[in-house]
């Protein structure tokens, strides 16, 4: 996090909360006081001992990440497919043509139930079941009840940020500005958008935030061995964000 980051997470999550609640900053330092002790309370999160630099204004969505870990991220959100794999490739484009259909419940016919197959066979999970649970993370409904508070900026992240194309991502501060969302960098380490620099931490970290939770209620580890599950699962639930007509 750069200082003038830490600055603005500092206003936005504590001096502008202060006026919230009519409570007044009396000299120049307190203030210092406030701010010190903040960083200090930063530092102590465990995500951010280890993490490197943040997604900024002309970055990708997938720049801050881990060279495997952005592999994945960049499958999910519709970029090239994973080591030029034309197999998984042509099922990210099948799914994404056939999704609309299975949100609507209509039958798209033989097509679809082939799609359907394939996906099972690779995931081990039926597709509507697994947009069912992406439905769900994004609401904070049924097994992701507990994320309910949050489920409104996650749904911002991933639709207006994550997973548009590049040419169409809103840098995470502009959303921040917009929807008065506070440490916009800490919460896209929670949805696990930003990860440390090195394989290993970078897994952990993913491993760990609510995206890479959401994988494995799927039996799907998240590993080297399993990126191409992991690439399109991601991307299921990355169109199922896309499908929303929710603004940004």
């Amino acid at each position: 996090m750069t200082p003038d980051e830490a600055v603005q997470d500092f206003f936005q999550d504590k001096v502008f909360a202060l006026s919230d609640r009519q409570t007044s900053v009396d000299h120049a330092g307190a203030l210092s006081t406030f701010y010190t002790n903040y960083l200090l309370s930063r530092k102590r999160d465990g995500y951010l001992k280890h993490r490197v630099h943040p997604t900024s204004e002309d970055e990708n969505p997938s720049e801050t990440l881990a060279e495997l870990h952005q592999k994945v991220l960049s499958q999910s959100a519709g970029q090239d497919s994973i080591d030029g794999n034309p197999l998984t490739q042509g099922l990210h484009e099948l799914v994404e043509d056939q999704l609309g259909s299975l949100l609507s419940n209509e039958d798209a016919g033989a097509q679809a139930t082939q799609i359907r197959d394939h996906v099972a066979q690779l995931l081990g999970v039926e597709l509507a079941d697994i947009t069912r649970e992406a439905q769900d993370f994004l609401n904070g409904q049924g097994t992701w009840s507990a994320l309910a508070e949050e489920s409104t900026w996650i749904r911002l992240y991933l639709r207006c940020h994550q997973c548009p194309d590049p040419a169409d991502a809103i840098p995470l501060s502009a959303l921040a500005r917009k929807h008065g969302i506070r440490s916009y960098h800490n919460r896209a380490i929670k949805i696990g958008i930003t990860v440390p620099k090195t394989q290993d931490a970078a897994l952990d970290a993913f491993r760990a935030s609510y995206r890479g939770q959401w994988l494995q209620t799927l039996g799907i580890p998240v590993d080297p061995e399993h990126l191409e599950e992991m690439s399109l699962a991601l991307k299921i639930l990355c169109l199922v964000a896309l499908n929303s007509q929710e603004p940004c």
